[in-house]
């Protein structure tokens, strides 16, 4: 299967999972055109389909709505256009707004990024739809994380949080972790 199968796939899994949930056409539009939109630098970056990332917004889409059940379209459209951790593959908030409006756009930019200070209390801070679409969004980074950290060869970029003009924290490594049973270090 190609990648553009992969993702057509997938736009059709979340198409019929929302009508399960009785979503309208409308609803059901607005998070198609996210799928979509999410989906467009996937398709041009990834160079395979089966990197973890590449299927994510549909993932992130479908965690709330098998998890949680029926949600408005536009929690469901942030959750898929929303990306925590793949710079590269971020959607602008210009894309967002132009292409999904105002109302998922204004989630999105709501939402905080990782390494924030206070980002539980920022979490916590959100109303309820915007908290979901955050969370789901992240807890599909985390079930995938394993497979991320050999395709990014373990570290990540900061690219998006230097342009929100957020610090970059300091990062210290101490050397190789103690050895075990000998009660010596490295």
């Amino acid at each position: 299967m190609s990648e553009v199968d992969r993702g057509r796939a997938m736009a059709a899994s979340i198409v019929r999972v929302i009508r399960e949930h009785g979503l309208a056409p409308e609803g059901i539009d607005l998070v198609s055109r996210a799928h979509a939109l999410a989906m467009q630098s996937r398709i041009e970056l990834l160079d395979d389909d089966h990197h973890p990332s590449y299927l994510h917004p549909g993932r992130s889409v479908l965690m709330l709505l098998q998890d949680v059940g029926p949600l408005p379209a536009e929690i469901l459209a942030t959750a898929a256009v929303h990306d925590s951790e793949d710079d590269d593959l971020w959607v602008s908030w210009d894309a967002v707004r132009e292409t999904l409006g105002d109302a998922v756009a204004d989630m999105v930019e709501s939402l905080p990024l990782p390494g924030e200070e206070r980002l539980t209390e920022r979490l916590v801070g959100l109303d309820e739809g915007a908290c979901l679409a955050a969370l789901a969004e992240r807890l599909d980074h985390l079930r995938h994380a394993h497979l991320a950290r050999i395709e990014r060869g373990g570290g990540r970029s900061t690219r998006r949080r230097e342009r929100r003009g957020s610090p970059l924290p300091n990062v210290h490594t101490r050397g190789s972790p103690p050895a075990i049973g000998t009660g010596t270090g490295p």
